[in-house]
């Protein structure tokens, strides 16, 4: 899988929620907007059919892939998480808080044990480093043929299915969450709650509330590192805190955290499972292609 970094009010929910398990097909299968003479594929051959010509691409240029797509509802803690059960919430919360800061002290931060993985990742690192980038370069190459091929999507480049996916999930989110009439509502409560607790809450939005600590400690943490504010909202890469003082600053991130989730206890058993959807229906459309499985 090609690493990509989440940012924004998406960080939260989607490199935690849906990198952990997607949400449950529950809505019918739709096919990707279809380039001129493309015949996408429909329903669940999407996926299947997306890995096969990646694969058979791969091999052509003389790669090995494994077709993979990380199986749904995989994972019992992710499945938990992403209804938004209170006990596993707190649990992640306690030990990470929002994953900013635990970044720095515990790369591994927002996954969970039992999650699986994708095979191609132990397929790359055994290349060196050279390999590892023609690797990379045939595998988004691959990736584009079969985004036009099965789904018929009209892209030329990688970074065009990337951005066409995450505007999906950005569009659905703002439409699913913050047209939400009883999140409104609840969010409304939830930021009542955390502004009595003494913290500064600029918006009600349901997404805005949701992401709220994230933000503010990403902020924090681009501060530290000398990033602009489009920079510090991306966790990932090289840059980090020092452990130590990245420990500081964690220790005020989980008590946000978990003060955050008390006041936002109800509002996250609705709110998690409408991210959890958004994200399965862009998963539907879009077949998760390589590079971008969340």
């Amino acid at each position: 899988m090609l690493a990509k970094t989440y940012t924004g009010a998406l960080m939260l929910s989607v490199a935690l929620l849906a990198g952990c398990g997607g949400g449950s097909d529950t809505a019918a299968d739709s096919a990707a907007p279809a380039a001129d003479g493309a015949s996408p594929a429909t329903g669940n051959d999407k996926g299947k059919l997306v890995q096969e010509s990646i694969g058979k691409c791969m091999k052509g240029k003389g790669f090995k892939y494994i077709a993979y797509s990380r199986p749904r509802d995989s994972s019992e803690q992710g499945r938990k998480y992403q209804n938004g059960d209170y006990q596993t919430l707190k649990q992640e919360r306690t030990k990470h808080g929002y994953g900013v800061f635990s970044y720095d002290v515990n790369p591994e931060v927002g996954t969970f044990p039992d999650a699986p993985t994708d095979p191609n990742g132990k397929i790359r690192e055994q290349l060196s480093s050279s390999q590892q980038a023609s690797y990379q370069n045939a595998l988004e190459t691959c990736t584009v043929e079969a985004a036009k091929s099965v789904l018929g999507m009209k892209v030329s480049s990688f970074d065009e299915i990337t951005k066409t996916q995450m505007d999906a999930i950005n569009n659905g989110m703002e439409r699913g969450l913050n047209g939400d009439t009883d999140l409104i509502g609840m969010a409304q409560k939830f930021g009542d709650c955390m502004k009595s607790k003494g913290y500064a809450v600029t918006s009600l939005k349901p997404m805005d509330v949701a992401n709220r600590g994230h933000n503010f400690f990403s902020g924090e943490r681009g501060k530290l590192l000398g990033q602009n504010p489009d920079q510090a909202n991306a966790i990932g890469g090289e840059n980090k805190v020092p452990p130590a003082r990245a420990r500081q600053h964690l220790t005020r991130e989980i008590k946000d955290a978990l003060d955050d989730l008390e006041c936002g206890k109800d509002f996250y058993a609705a709110y998690h499972p409408k991210v959890a959807e958004v994200i399965a229906q862009v998963r539907r459309e879009y077949a998760v292609t390589a590079g971008l499985d969340f």
